[in-house]
C-alpha cells in the first residue's frame, strides 16, 4: 500500500510520501487469508517547495500621464497563491525616501483579491499635481522581495487652480480686507467639506482673533503686515476620504502711503 501526504503550512508547500509493505498468509483449503503478519515501512521522504514573492501591477506602462482630476487605479497583486503570505505595500519617493502611501492623506490605498491574487490597489480621486512622482510596490516574505515601479506624470498647465481670490478692497495694503474661498470646480459645492485653512505649515485655528472663518471662506477684515504669508486650504469630498491640497497664495501686504491733504 501506498500512503501520500500533502501538507501547506507557513513556512511553504511541503510534500511528503511514505510507503508501507505487509505479507499475505495463505491457511487452510487454499483460502486466502490478508491478515497482515508484518508491517513495515520504509523511511517517509518530504519535498518542500519555497516560493520567493513576485508581484505584477494591473499597468504595464512603467510611466503613466494623469489628466488633473481624473480617478486612476493601480493593482499590485501576487502572481501566485504564495505560502508565506508576502507582505505587500505602496510607497511614494520623496525627498529619496518611500513614504508609505497609507500615510499620506492626499492618496487612499484599498484591498484587492480575497485569497489568490491577494494585494494592494492604489487609488488617485481627482489627480492633483503634487500626486506626479515614483511609485513603489514592495512585497516580501522570508524567501525573498520583489519591487514593481510606476512614474506618474502630468500637464500641470492644464491643472486648474483651487483656490481663488474672491473679493479684494482696494490692493493688498494694510488696513485692507482680503477675502479667499477654497473652490474646486470638479466638486459640487455641496460635496465640498472639512475645510481647514493654513499659513505656511501653521494651521489657522477657529478661534483666531482677527481672521473670520465662513463655510469655505478665509476672511481678514483688516490687513497687517504680520499676514505676510503663503495661504491654501486643505479640504475633502463626501465622496473619499482622501484630502485634497489647494494651490498656494502668497500674500505680501505693502504699506499704503497717506493721501495727501
Amino acid at each position: 500500500a501506498v500512503v501520500s501526504t500533502q501538507s501547506t503550512g507557513e513556512d511553504g508547500e511541503v510534500y511528503s510520501c511514505q510507503v508501507e509493505t505487509e505479507r499475505i498468509c495463505y491457511g487452510r483449503n487454499d483460502v486466502m487469508q490478508r491478515t497482515p503478519e508484518v508491517l513495515q515501512s520504509e523511511p517517509a521522504y518530504t519535498l518542500e517547495i519555497k516560493y520567493p514573492v513576485e508581484l505584477r501591477l494591473s499597468e504595464r506602462k512603467k510611466e503613466v500621464e494623469l489628466a488633473p482630476n481624473e480617478d486612476y487605479t493601480i493593482n499590485c497583486t501576487q502572481t501566485r497563491d504564495q505560502m508565506p503570505k508576502p507582505s505587500i505595500g505602496w510607497y511614494k519617493v520623496e525627498n529619496g525616501k518611500d513614504i508609505r502611501v497609507d500615510q499620506i492623506e492626499t492618496l487612499q490605498v484599498t484591498r484587492v483579491g480575497r485569497r489568490v491574487l491577494t494585494g494592494w490597489a492604489l487609488n488617485f480621486h481627482k489627480a492633483k499635481p503634487y500626486h506626479v512622482g515614483v511609485y513603489r510596490c514592495k512585497g516580501h516574505n522570508q524567501y525573498g522581495s520583489d519591487e514593481k515601479v510606476v512614474n506618474i506624470t502630468m500637464n500641470v498647465s492644464d491643472a486648474e487652480l483651487t483656490v481663488t481670490l474672491v473679493k479684494l478692497s482696494g490692493n493688498l495694503g494694510v488696513g485692507t480686507k482680503l477675502e479667499l474661498m477654497c473652490v474646486d470646480s470638479n466638486i459640487e459645492a455641496f460635496d465640498l467639506e472639512s475645510v481647514e485653512w493654513y499659513k505656511g505649515e501653521e494651521k489657522l485655528d477657529q478661534p483666531h482673533n482677527r481672521y473670520v472663518y465662513k463655510e469655505n471662506k478665509l476672511i481678514i477684515p483688516s490687513l497687517k503686515r504680520s499676514d505676510d504669508g503663503v495661504l491654501w486650504c486643505k479640504y475633502s469630498d463626501k465622496r473619499t476620504q482622501v484630502k485634497f491640497h489647494s494651490t498656494k497664495f502668497p500674500l505680501s501686504v505693502i504699506d499704503v502711503p497717506p493721501k495727501p491733504i
